[in-house]
């Protein structure tokens, strides 16, 4: 991908992440991150920046959206590959996709662990911020010459 490219792909998602609440996450929640992933291709893009030596696998499905099966196994639970294995943390908490970001900071949903979040998100909130980073993917791909 052209860098200047990925630098304005990078700023945008800065700013739709921005957008979402921040949790004061005690990081013990990664019993929860044993579930599929569903992504955008600019996400997928940025977590294979930030994390390039992970087997960041994914495949697409009809309306183009991408999907990261969990495929680590600790203990006797299947877990995200993106977790460290030693430590059962993110490693790539700061730069995680947006279903990660909304877990736990959508309106009606709390964290078992007693993790904070600084505002709850309304569901059409939670909408509009995925459609910000669907029309993103969209932009990207078109100038990237890719079909989204």
């Amino acid at each position: 991908m052209d860098p200047k490219l990925r630098q304005q792909m990078t700023e945008e998602m800065d700013q739709i992440f921005a957008m979402f609440p921040s949790l004061k996450c005690q990081g013990l929640c990664d019993d929860t991150c044993g579930q599929e992933v569903t992504m955008t291709g600019v996400e997928l893009i940025r977590l294979g920046g930030v994390r390039p030596t992970a087997k960041l696998e994914a495949w697409i499905d009809d309306d183009g959206y991408h999907h990261m099966k969990p495929t680590q196994q600790i203990g006797e639970e299947m877990r995200c590959r993106l977790l460290e294995y030693d430590t059962a943390q993110c490693s790539v908490y700061a730069d995680r996709p947006a279903a990660c970001r909304a877990m736990y900071n959508i309106e009606g949903y709390t964290c078992p662990h007693g993790c904070v979040s600084s505002s709850l998100l309304y569901e059409h909130e939670l909408g509009y911020l995925l459609l910000a980073l669907r029309d993103l993917h969209d932009r990207v791909s078109k100038k990237a010459g890719v079909t989204p």
